[in-house]
């Protein structure tokens, strides 16, 4: 039967990869048996006559072995290095610190609370009494605000867009930057409120307001009972 082009190339490289493989066995049984002979005949004699010049040891020397020892403890210290170097890459930096807006306070979840006019509660009130410090959660810049409900209040713009707001303040003590941490007002009962505390929002960027409540219980410490908080509500 006739074979085909497809064939007769297969044929070639099969014939090829025989070659390549029958050349690759000779050269190492070339070497080894090199090798064989050389332990045979024993190290050839140091004759400068015929040598010319001495035969080099084939041991290597003390100080040949201390050379590589020294480039391999070289080769571990750069590995180890570069490891902590990568590791420490991988690990994100700490997060910012964050405050309490109004350290001591007493609050519950009144996320949804049924309020005056058929308001729904879009805060946390955080109570404490009148002239507490109301200080920034984080990092930002304070707008102020002024309502008939909410009385002396203000708007924090941190730097990746969400919105802190808080209200009923009896004094707003600074506008524009602030650092975490920083006094910005002091606790009141303006506006609507009946008794003094800090209604506290959160905002995330481009949204309305979420419960606040896990940020508030993340960020204070609360020691109270839920009946003494709910008694606090106005």
């Amino acid at each position: 039967m006739p074979t085909t082009p497809r064939g007769r190339n297969a044929a070639r490289v099969g014939l090829g990869a025989t070659l390549l493989l029958t050349l690759v066995i000779s050269a190492v049984f070339l070497v080894g048996a090199g090798a064989a002979d050389a332990q045979e005949s024993g190290p050839p004699a140091a004759d400068a006559s015929e040598a010319g010049t001495a035969m080099a040891d084939p041991t290597p020397s003390s100080d040949g072995l201390a050379g590589l020892q020294a480039i391999a403890a070289t080769a571990a210290e750069r590995a180890t290095a570069t490891a902590s170097v990568l590791a420490e890459a991988a690990t994100p930096p700490p997060p910012p610190p964050v405050y309490c807006p109004a350290p001591g306070s007493q609050f519950i979840n009144s996320w949804g609370f049924s309020r005056s006019g058929g308001r729904s509660h879009k805060g946390v009130d955080m109570m404490a009494p009148y002239g507490t410090p109301v200080l920034a959660p984080v990092d930002g810049v304070v707008r102020p605000s002024n309502s008939s409900l909410g009385g002396i209040g203000f708007y924090l713009d941190d730097a990746d867009g969400n919105v802190y707001f808080g209200s009923h303040l009896s004094t707003l003590d600074v506008t524009g930057p602030v650092v975490a941490g920083q006094q910005i007002g002091t606790v009141g009962s303006t506006g609507n409120a009946g008794t003094p505390h800090l209604h506290f929002e959160v905002k995330p960027a481009g949204m309305g307001s979420v419960n606040p409540f896990p940020f508030a219980f993340n960020w204070c410490t609360t020691d109270f009972t839920q009946a003494d908080a709910v008694a606090l509500l106005p």
